[in-house]
């Protein structure tokens, strides 16, 4: 079997890829369980910690250049939305921001930081 590939690239998303054919995302989300539909407090009182998980967003792109570059857009727009922008000029410059710092990084510019 293959190495799987992790990448974080934000703290909250990672790239990963299953070493044959597709890129995928994964996003960090947490889980509080005391929030669960059926959830009934434990009788000793102690009730369960909120933990981190990193579930796959379902996106799958093909294990090539043109597929790195539209994951890497996946993660920015979700990114960029996550923000709270409330202009579309505001929007706009956050994206094309973003977008730069990872063309930099993609095209080997070792100096460049993606993270959020």
């Amino acid at each position: 079997m293959t190495a799987k590939l992790c990448v974080p690239l934000t703290p909250d998303f990672r790239l990963t890829s299953d070493g044959e054919r597709n890129y995928t995302v994964e996003q960090r989300v947490v889980v509080d369980p005391t929030r669960a539909p059926g959830y009934k407090p434990p009788e000793n009182g102690l009730a369960p910690e909120p933990r981190e998980e990193w579930r796959d967003t379902g996106n799958y792109w093909p294990l090539t250049d043109r597929g790195l570059i539209a994951a890497l857009k996946y993660v920015a727009h979700r990114t960029v939305v996550a923000a709270e922008i409330t202009d579309l000029a505001g929007f706009i410059a956050a994206l094309s921001e973003w977008s730069e710092r990872v063309a930099a990084a993609v095209n080997n510019d070792m100096k460049t930081e993606v993270s959020a």
